[in-house]
């Protein structure tokens, strides 16, 4: 696999991963108390930093190594 084949790999995974806990949210927030709330927001926004972050950083590596190649 090459670097640009793991990073979508990596990206739709995450982007699956929000959408779980997005359901999740919708289905559990309602019975869940503020402390169960506030985490799996917390996981939330950790999870769309990461996807942001792969954005920015992985298209930039690959260009990096393009250019040394």
């Amino acid at each position: 696999m090459t670097l640009e084949e793991v990073y979508i790999v990596l990206h739709f995974i995450v982007w699956y991963v929000i959408a779980i806990i997005k359901l999740s949210c919708t289905y559990a927030c309602p019975l869940a108390i503020e402390v169960g709330r506030s985490n799996v927001l917390i996981k939330q926004i950790y999870a769309i930093l990461i996807v942001y972050l792969l954005d920015f950083l992985v298209p930039r590596v690959i260009t990096l190594r393009e250019s040394h190649a």
